[in-house]
């Protein structure tokens, strides 16, 4: 049987501390820039889909989820294991009415390495998982 050094096995348990099921790798590779926000789209029957469904942003951008123009479905974006700004209690956030249509907006948290942050999209009684990978200045 072979013995792992005891160094490597501190860099695994170190690691593995407080992840939170956040991934710290750069898998962003292939992703588009989310730009300032991300489209909610419905398909015929009510479900919900981010447009893109996998992007990058920057640590402390601004970053908005919006349905399109005149949309007024609600949405709800939930966040299981952790949240892009930072703040636990905002694990939910429910759109609002804007005028037009229906958005969550967030101030992006600080990351030490790229983080690929699950998420999720409630809207008509469905839900779909998309992701965003928040990427260090």
């Amino acid at each position: 049987m072979r013995m792992l050094p005891a160094s490597a096995m501190l860099a695994i348990g170190v690691g593995l501390t407080g992840c939170a099921c956040l991934t710290h790798h750069d898998s962003d590779a292939g992703a588009p820039a989310c730009g300032p926000s991300i489209s909610i789209d419905y398909a015929g029957d009510g479900t919900p889909s981010a447009n893109p469904d996998a992007c990058w942003v920057h640590s402390g951008d601004q970053l908005t989820w919006q349905g399109a123009p005149g949309d007024s479905r609600p949405f709800t974006i939930q966040f299981l294991h952790g949240t892009p700004d930072g703040e636990q209690a905002r694990a939910a956030l429910s759109s609002g009415d804007t005028g037009s249509r229906q958005t969550v907006t967030v101030h992006v948290k600080s990351v030490r390495a790229s983080t690929d942050l699950k998420y999720g999209i409630a809207a008509n009684g469905k839900h779909v998982d998309p992701h965003i990978i928040i990427k260090p200045n």
